[in-house]
Parts: C-alpha cells; structure tokens; sequence
C-alpha cells in the first residue's frame, strides 16, 4: 500500500516537472520505495541491473532527484564524497550513528535532543526546516576488537 502511494506520488512529481513517466523511472522509483536499508546510487544500479532492469547511471541519478524532490527519499553524508539515500516514505524521523572503521550505520530516535534542537533554534529565532543529526565514532564491536570495549 505504502509503495503504491509513493508510486503515485512519483508519477505526478514526473507530470509537474514534464517529465516521461517511463518503465526504467518506475523500476528505479519501486526499488528505492522498497529499499529497507541505506543505499548508494551505484549500490541501486548494481541491484537493479541484477535483477535484470536496463538502466543507466544518468537515469539513476536523475530519478533520485525527482525522489528527493518529492520528500520520497532523502540523502545522508555518511561518508566525506559520498552520498547515501534512505527511503523517507513511512519512515518516522530519525538519527545516526555511524562506525569509522566499519562504517555500520546505527540509527536512533531521542526525543530529548529533538526538544533540545526545537529550543535552540527558537531561541535564535531560526525556523527549521530539516535538519540531520549524525555521530561518527566507533561502534562497540570496532572498540572491544580495538581492546577499548568500555562503555564510555
């Protein structure tokens, strides 16, 4: 149901942006609304050519920015030069963590530092309009094979 929605939303992004609603756009649209875990755009090629699509890298990118756009999908600078995509539809707010050494991604909800954003920008009389909040450091499983396993 959920992917169906974000489907028709897709499809009146391409019709606002007179844009060709065509089978590799839907393919692409599809897997990126099914995705389940943080992607690459060269990671979404690869999967779809896997699964047999005939797609290529301009008309991957494009469509992720008609998703994006769209509020269907948004990016994360998990890495310096490259970007990661999430889905967004269905999906409540929330941040990462992210390992250094093995780039696991963690993500977490904290109701507290959303409250604590909300006051900080009120105070300064800026108006958020999204915001991303990510760690970087060392997950517990790089930190005990480091021998710094503490839970500091």
């Amino acid at each position: 149901m959920e992917t169906q929605k974000g489907l028709e939303t897709f499809r009146a992004a391409l019709c606002r942006r007179h844009l060709a609603v065509t089978s590799q756009r839907m393919k692409i649209a599809r897997a990126v609304l099914e995705a389940q875990d943080h992607f690459t755009a060269d990671a979404l090629l690869a999967r779809l050519k896997a699964d047999g699509a005939r797609v290529g890298r301009v008309t991957v990118y494009r469509t992720l920015k008609v998703l994006l756009e769209a509020g269907l999908v948004e990016e994360r600078a998990f890495d310096k030069g490259r970007v990661a995509y999430e889905r967004a539809l269905g999906r409540s707010h929330h941040d990462h963590m992210i390992c250094v050494t093995c780039r696991r991604v963690i993500e977490f909800e904290s109701a507290r530092i959303e409250r604590e954003q909300r006051r900080q920008a009120q105070a300064c009389g800026f108006e958020v309009l999204t915001h991303q909040h990510t760690l970087f450091g060392h997950c517990r499983g790089c930190r005990a094979k480091r021998g710094n396993g503490s839970k500091a």
